[in-house]
């Protein structure tokens, strides 16, 4: 049902695809990224990260308690980690207690493994099942009422898991090709992927896709390896049934290459929000872009006045989700975290 700009809304899910439609809800939108301040949920949980994060059942737990807990618009599965596709694809991950687990073997380590790459089955491989159960279950629970957002890497961020982003740096300059193949495999597993995660329920799908910019790369690098391969992902999945959210943490992001590739909405860490509403807000949402990186240290009045001034910037006509630039880190403190909520209660209203 399409709303009236500025009427007062009975949900979160409303609130936030109104915003993603560049118009004006009731207030700004609170975007809830991964599994942000994810320790003090489970504490309340009483489980650690190991319990939580392997099985369907806990990934939807920890995401109700924190919607409890912290008040946003949206829930999120996967979280934090950038390793379910690499995974999925042949690497080698280790699992840790109380933080996301890393890559401990990566699947490319040689040039003859590139041949053995396959696209995963998303209903079989690796941790992808309990991701797609996860969002059945998020979606059958709170899904009428409540954006359900999956996560994904961008096709160029995959390789990092299944390659190591050292070597994929001398590959851009010694073996383009070979890069190239790799990336067509990775493409392939965002397309089956991305569509599984609708299939299960998800209304958005967060692409990462924090390598394209110039702290990482070239302009002429960015478009041949990076957007080449991301914008078909965003528009066939957004032919498909989502609405795309591209997130960039680079410190010199290449925003007007990844709008130029169609998503709905950018989520960013750096730069002044604006500046990027003022170039791009008639194009695509704008989501951010509160420091995260400073969300265990400022306290619960700084942070306000920090997510205060986003708003006030980037409010404007509708079109804007407040968020951190990234995760919050998960040690951060639950009313650090509450502290974003009360901010769009008190200066998000239209």
């Amino acid at each position: 049902m399409r709303h009236k700009e500025g009427e007062s809304f009975v949900n979160s899910r409303e609130r936030f695809e109104t915003a993603l439609d560049r118009r004006r809800p009731d207030r700004v939108p609170l975007a809830y990224l991964f599994f942000g301040g994810g320790h003090a949920v489970l504490d309340e949980l009483g489980l650690t990260m190991k319990d939580a994060y392997y099985s369907p059942e806990g990934i939807v737990r920890a995401q109700l308690k924190a919607r409890e807990m912290f008040q946003h618009d949206n829930v999120m599965s996967p979280w934090g980690c950038m390793t379910i596709e690499a995974e999925a694809l042949g690497s080698a991950v280790d699992v840790r207690d109380m933080a996301y687990p890393g890559i401990s073997s990566h699947a490319v380590k040689e040039d003859t493994d590139v041949a053995h790459l396959r696209v995963p089955d998303p209903s079989k491989d690796g941790r992808m099942p309990v991701v797609l159960e996860s969002l059945r279950m998020l979606a059958g629970e709170i899904g009428h009422d409540t954006i359900v957002a999956g996560f994904m890497c961008s096709p160029f961020t995959i390789l990092d898991g299944i390659r190591g982003m050292s070597e994929v740096g001398i590959d851009m300059l010694m073996k383009p090709d070979m890069l190239k193949k790799m990336l067509e495999v990775s493409t392939d597993t965002c397309l089956v992927y991305g569509k599984a995660m609708v299939d299960a329920g998800a209304a958005v799908i967060l692409i990462k896709d924090g390598f394209a910019g110039a702290d990482m790369m070239s302009r002429e690098h960015c478009r041949e390896f990076v957007i080449q391969y991301l914008e078909p992902v965003v528009h066939s999945l957004q032919e498909y049934g989502a609405r795309i959210i591209v997130g960039n943490v680079s410190s010199q992001p290449y925003l007007d290459m990844q709008v130029a590739a169609g998503p709905d909405a950018i989520c960013f860490a750096a730069g002044d929000i604006a500046e990027v509403k003022t170039a791009f807000g008639d194009k695509v949402c704008i989501i951010g872009n509160v420091d995260q990186t400073q969300m265990t240290s400022w306290d619960t009045d700084t942070i306000e006045q920090e997510a205060r001034q986003c708003i006030d910037k980037a409010k404007g006509n509708g079109g804007y989700i407040l968020s951190t630039g990234c995760e919050i880190p998960l040690d951060a403190p639950a009313e650090n975290t509450r502290a974003l909520y009360s901010a769009v209660r008190k200066y998000g209203l239209y």
